[in-house]
């Protein structure tokens, strides 16, 4: 029973499962086909809307000939597959995709219909087209923009399906890995982003492991305080950032890096994050790399670069980097706000600034060639000179017309890239350029009405940009309808608004027509079109009283009005000169290619010269320096030069030059006032500067005693040797030392130019060089060999003892430096620094340095003299035999005075001394002796080959070093000659068994002993060694008292009878 229900479920679960896995595939390939389904009616809608968009466009050329609308429609029904087979672009004349710029507007005003092709003329206003122009360009550009976007609309749905089925196919991989967009890259986006940015990377294969996520945050205030201080560390400039923590997690979400090769990351920030007035060119991306326990910044991006660039809405930065951390954008901020724009004298105020400079150029023998020079033309190679340059050109259908074999649209365009080419070749000159282009059209609605757009006869082609390719390009719009001045003028002004601070601004405003259109206050297009007969001259007046009204006040350095074409067709042009407010604007009647070329030419020269008069140079030397004597002690003259645009000398001389510029006899007049140290160089009262010459006048100078003085002053720490003692830090290009460290050459704002532009007196500073000393040093060096035996309390008081007396002085005589110091004054200086030993000098602490003077005058004498050497017990020897050093310091030399102290030991005599006694001594018999020896340290010390040899003695054997063997007889003596301090001990071996007493010294019974104590020899030194035998024989008689008494007894009985017995005998005889 149990058996039949377990088969029944068994096979219900079986079909369960079947089923289950046959819905679950017809669901999911449900869904994928209902994706793609879904974006591809997405990318028809797109179309359809492009096309319903256009159609509206055109609505207003209901009336046109049938012809037209039948080729129109045509292309229309193409469009999708026109785009899908990637069809040709339609190009103009000059190879430029045109965009159909206003193109109702343009037919309502012409009243004309699209058709034929032959050329018809223009009647009535220069901007009526003719109907075959019009159709033409109007299919044209209709038909390749549609079919542009429509292609790209269908590319970017294709690519995005594309892309979402590999995501479906592999989702789960994919979240993690990131979107493949090419078989050797993939693709990284955070899940999250901070507001208002868009960062994406981009690695190679194996960059990243499987199942990698990418991480985005913005810093904290605390995260951004400490990216401040590593920017600040890193001398980056900036007024203003925002910071980024970009970060990479592996499957287990440890952080990691990648693992090999650079990856690329695209950051898209909107602009609305960042200040209004800051310096676009300035923006910067800076990676704050992460190395060790440091960090340190890399620029990544830069605008200079073109790894940064700045649209209408967005900063995007492109860069390559081989590890993540923090990204920060600095930038800073324009410190001249542009806007209210500057008027009249006001206005010019940048152009005031005549080209000047100042360098210090060193010399071989150590001085400096002090140059101020004025010319007339702006900015240097070092100090470019900012310009930004706006063009607004005439885009009117009648720029179509012949211009002596080519169009005035294509001749126009010529001039105007000869002029940027030329500008932006030129190495003086740091220059922008941007296009607007105008023309003048009344938008109508569909059914009539009237004007449905505002403000929308002018546009800025070209924004600002140092591409002379792109304003090449942006000079050649499409040519279509009338001419409205106001539209240029006041999109222009609307430009001048992001232009550099401190740069100098031109517009050259370029029209072959006089004005037919206006803006009203509403910003609506009005004007009839027409500027002669049936009113046009009213028309004009209306048209021209707009444009000065929108001109005035304009505030810029330069401004031109070219008229290209028949003068008589823009007679009203050089209105807008007088109008703008500009000083010095002029008019250009462009008549012929030739002239066009011409008056392009001459702007170029008019904004690169700076004509002025009644110059004048001084400046005020400070107290750091002066002009250099002769050997008589007379100042140097000043030279004066001028050169001419190749560079070439036209005139020099000493004090005093005349040359002949042009019709004009001219002569320059240099001066030195030696009381109040003033450098002049002065130019005749009515001589304007000529843009082709370069004016200077050189000193010969060099630094002063006080220049010596403050240096010494100033001395610091810096680890750059080359910046010690300085302070003063030179302005860029001016000379050898142009940013660096050093002593300025004049005093403040002394350094001053002053001269004359268009009736007005002004003053010009110079910029600051520096200069930098050719001071000497000098150092003491103590070297001292033969002391290492000394006691450390031994050595201190001989560092005491050691004294140096030391004097240096200038070569004028002037005292620097006079005073005594020890050799503990030495050490200190010394600082670890001593010797640290080698094979000739294993002592480290022999060798002392003293730094006696830095910043010493050149030729300045010094005398060192050395007193207080003597040690007690050695003999003291000085290198040479020298205690007194003296000599003189050269310029960037160090002068090192070199005392070496040689110790050696005194020797001391050391005398052995024999002599033996007894009525059993043997005076012939040799004693043996032995004597040890060691050195002032306890260790042992050896006797020389020689020393052995004349002493007498013999060494004791291998294992007994430093122990001597000799003998003595009676009355002999061995005298050692041994070094102060030394120490030994003398032993006679023992005689005792052959009945000697052996004593050292008096013979005393406390001296008995064979072997000295361990004595220091100092002081010479006599050692006598006495041995003594005595022997008495038995006679077997008591030595008591009794046997003296009775032999005192027997005797002198017996004498008593010898002298009776005598006394008888006497008598007998006689």
């Amino acid at each position: 029973m149990w058996k039949k229900v377990k088969r029944i479920l068994s096979c219900i679960l079986a079909l369960i499962l079947l089923l289950s896995l046959i819905d679950g595939q017809q669901f999911f390939v449900r869904a994928e086909s209902e994706v793609k389904v879904t974006q591809t009616e997405q990318a028809s809608n797109k179309m359809e809307e492009t096309k319903t968009s256009s159609r509206k466009e055109e609505g207003s050329e209901a009336n046109n000939k049938e012809n037209g609308k039948q080729e129109e429609g045509t292309q229309k029904e193409e469009l999708s597959t026109k785009a899908t087979e990637k069809t040709t672009e339609t190009k103009n004349e000059d190879g430029k995709v045109d965009k159909p710029d206003n193109l109702n507007k343009e037919n309502e005003n012409n009243g004309q219909e699209n058709g034929g092709k032959n050329e018809e003329k223009e009647t009535g206003d220069k901007g009526e087209e003719t109907i075959k122009e019009k159709a033409e360009e109007a299919s044209a550009e209709e038909d390749t923009a549609q079919e542009t976007e429509a292609k790209e609309q269908i590319d970017a749905t294709d690519d995005t399906q594309e892309r979402t089925n590999q995501q479906d196919e592999n989702a789960p991989a994919m979240a993690q890995r990131g979107t493949d967009v090419s078989e050797k890259e993939t693709e990284y986006v955070p899940k999250s982003q901070p507001q208002g940015v868009s960062i994406k990377v981009y690695a190679k294969e194996n960059v990243f492991p499987e199942g990698t996520t990418m991480k985005v945050k913005e810093l904290t205030n605390k995260e951004l305080d400490s990216a401040q201080n590593v920017l600040e560390k890193g001398n980056v400039s900036y007024d203003g950032f925002l910071g980024y923590d970009i970060s990479f997690y592996n499957k287990e979400g440890k952080e990691i890096e990648p693992e090999e090769g650079s990856v690329r990351v695209e950051v898209d920030m909107n602009l609305n994050l960042l200040p209004k007035d800051l310096q676009m060119d300035t923006l910067q991306m800076q990676h704050l790399k992460e190395e060790k326990k440091d960090r340190t910044v890399e620029t990544v991006a830069k605008a200079a670069d073109h790894k940064l660039s700045v649209s209408k809405s967005k900063v995007t930065a492109k860069f390559e980097v081989k590890s993540f951390s923090d990204f920060i954008l600095t930038w800073n901020i324009d410190a001249t706000p542009a806007d209210p724009l500057e008027t009249g004298d006001n206005a010019a105020s940048i152009e005031k600034q005549i080209n000047h400079e100042k360098y210090a150029t060193s010399r071989d023998d150590g001085t400096y060639d002090l140059t101020l020079t004025v010319a007339g033309k702006k900015g240097t190679e070092t100090n470019k000179a900012k310009l930004d340059v706006i063009y607004i050109l005439d885009k009117s259908g009648s720029m179509k017309e012949d211009f002596g074999g080519t169009s005035k649209r294509i001749a126009a365009s010529n001039a105007i890239t000869a002029l940027t080419k030329s500008l932006k070749q030129n190495a003086n000159i740091d220059a922008r350029f941007s296009m607007v282009t105008f023309s003048g059209n009344k938008t109508t609605g569909m059914w009539g009405q009237g004007d449905t757009k505002t403000w929308d006869d002018a546009e800025v082609a070209v924004s600002w940009t140092t591409d002379a390719g792109t304003i090449e390009r942006g000079s050649k719009p499409t040519s279509n309808g009338g001419t409205n001045y106001q539209a240029g003028i006041r999109t222009a002004k609307e430009l001048l608004t992001s232009k550099r601070a401190g740069a100098m601004t031109a517009v050259i405003f370029i029209s072959d027509g006089d004005p037919t259109f206006y803006y009203n206050p509403d910003g609506y297009t009005r004007g009839d079109g027409n500027n002669d007969g049936n009113g046009g001259a009213d028309n004009l007046k209306v048209c021209l009283d707009a444009t000065k009204n929108e001109i005035a006040n304009l505030g810029v350095n330069y401004f031109y009005t070219v008229g290209v074409g028949k003068a008589s067709d823009y007679v009203n042009l050089s209105d807008l000169c007088s109008a703008s407010g500009v000083s010095g604007a002029k008019n250009f009647d462009g008549t012929n290619t030739d002239e066009l070329t011409k008056a392009f030419s001459t702007i170029e020269s008019d904004i690169l010269t700076f004509l002025c008069s009644n110059v004048s140079i001084q400046d005020v030397l400070s107290e750091n320096v002066e002009i250099v004597k002769d050997k008589d002690g007379v100042f140097k003259s000043l030279k004066i030069v001028v050169t001419g645009k190749d560079g070439k000398t036209i005139v020099e001389g000493d004090n005093k030059v005349t040359f002949q510029d042009g019709t004009q006899n001219v002569t320059l007049k240099a001066g030195y006032d030696s009381k109040t140290k003033t450098i002049t160089l002065d130019f005749p009262a009515e001589y304007q500067l000529n843009a082709e010459y370069t004016y200077k006048v050189i000193a010969n100078i060099d630094a002063t005693e006080k220049a010596y003085e403050n240096y010494r002053k100033n001395l610091t720490d810096n680890k750059d040797e080359n910046e010690k003692g300085y302070k003063d830090v030179a302005d860029a290009g001016t000379g050898t030392h142009a940013g660096k460290k050093g002593m300025y050459t004049n005093e403040n704002s002394e350094a001053k130019m002053t001269y004359t532009f268009r009736g007005e007196e002004y003053t010009e500073l110079y910029d600051k060089p520096v200069i930098k000393l050719h001071s000497g040093k000098l150092i003491l060096e103590k070297e001292v060999e033969g002391l290492d035996s000394l006691t450390p309390e031994q050595l201190e008081q001989y560092k005491a003892n050691l004294k140096f007396k030391i004097k240096v002085k200038t070569k004028n005589n002037t005292s620097l430096k006079e005073e005594e110091i020890t050799l503990t004054d030495l050490a200190k200086e010394s600082n670890g620094n001593e010797d640290s030993g080698n094979s000739s000098n294993t002592n480290k602490r022999n060798k002392y340095i003293y730094t006696v003077m830095e910043g010493i005058n050149p030729g300045s004498f010094y005398e060192i003299t050395e007193d207080g050497g003597e040690v007690e017990g050695y003999i003291w020897e000085t290198a040479a035999d020298k205690k007194s050093e003296n000599g003189t310091i050269a310029k960037d030399e160090t002068e090192k005075v070199s005392f070496k102290n040689t110790y050696s030991r005194k020797k001391i005599p050391l005398i052995i001394n024999k002599t033996v006694e007894g009525n059993m001594s043997e005076k012939r018999k040799e004693f043996a002796f032995s004597i040890t020896l060691k050195d002032a340290n306890g260790a042992v010390y050896e006797l020389s080959d020689e020393e052995i040899k004349d002493v007498g003695v013999s060494t004791k054997g291998e294992g007994q070093k430093g122990v001597y063997t000799f003998t003595l007889k009676d009355g002999e003596s061995k005298e050692f000659s041994l070094p102060y301090g030394c120490k030994y001990t003398i032993s006679e071996e023992d005689y005792s068994s052959s009945g000697y007493k052996t004593y050292i010294g008096e013979k005393k019974e406390e001296n008995q002993k064979r072997t000295t104590e361990e004595e220091t020899l100092t002081q010479k030194i006599e050692i006598n060694f006495l041995n003594k035998k005595e022997v008495i024989p038995p006679t077997g008689v008591e030595t008591t008292m009794t046997a003296w008494l009775l032999m005192t007894g027997v005797t002198l009985l017996l004498g008593a009878v010898f002298l009776l017995f005598g006394i008888r005998r006497k008598r007998f005889v006689a």
